[in-house]
């Protein structure tokens, strides 16, 4: 009599083990579509604060385009997503970030997608080089592959590093640790020939940064993207700051 009622307790302790278990995991997969396919470019448009998941073996990020901060929070990485982690930005400073292609796709209008724990992801980043420390300036630099327009709205303070040999790179945004004054630490930290500049924005300004970029992060989380065209001008669409 005993044994058949520790035998029904352990049915029952391994049943509901079970049950958990694939409750738990029952979102816990990735549905890829084919690569590569059109899409509506408007569905391709961010603006809000963002989410990401990184692939760090095949050095892949894709994006949440769902932009639903507590929905990607809840997300748990299992080991079958080895190598992957999450990572989110905490403010952004442009009006919208527009994905022109994935990397990987030869044409403009195509893009590789996912849907992950019932969120969407799009293929927007691959990383060409893994982040190494700038020697003697206080950034951080990670090369990426990237295809995408930023846009820029008017009457805003559009923040301009530039390094020691005049190439230019436009503040993007602003990682989850950031501090209370970020660009005033920056600044106090620039070596010299380095300038951080602020331009108050007349109208509406859009810069396409495509192909292999650099991303400089600065000891204050700061996110700058470039180098921007030699052609790009910024006295012509606005004013510079103090």
């Amino acid at each position: 009599m005993i044994k058949q009622y520790l035998l029904k307790v352990r049915m029952l302790v391994c049943f509901s083990f079970l049950f958990l278990s694939v409750a738990s995991c029952r979102n816990d997969s990735s549905q890829v579509k084919s690569p590569c396919q059109p899409s509506d470019p408007s569905l391709l448009v961010l603006s809000g604060s963002q989410q990401a998941l990184i692939n760090s073996l095949q050095k892949e990020i894709w994006l949440n385009l769902k932009e639903d901060t507590e929905a990607f929070a809840r997300i748990k990485l299992s080991p079958k997503w080895l190598g992957w982690r999450k990572e989110g930005v905490k403010k952004v400073f442009y009006q919208n970030l527009s994905l022109l292609r994935s990397p990987g796709c030869k044409d403009p209008g195509l893009f590789s997608e996912q849907m992950a724990f019932d969120i969407p992801f799009v293929h927007g980043f691959n990383i060409l080089q893994n982040t190494l420390e700038m020697p003697e300036t206080p950034f951080r630099r990670t090369q990426i592959e990237a295809y995408f327009d930023v846009t820029f709205a008017p009457n805003i303070q559009l923040v301009i590093l530039q390094d020691a040999d005049g190439k230019r790179y436009l503040k993007l945004w602003q990682a989850q640790e950031a501090s209370p004054e970020p660009a005033i630490d920056l600044k106090l930290a620039l070596p010299q020939g380095w300038s951080l500049k602020s331009l108050e924005l007349q109208a509406e300004l859009k810069v396409a940064l495509t192909g292999s970029i650099q991303q400089l992060e600065g000891p204050d989380t700061s996110v700058f993207m470039g180098p921007l065209p030699a052609t790009f001008k910024p006295e012509q669409y606005g004013q510079w700051q103090d």
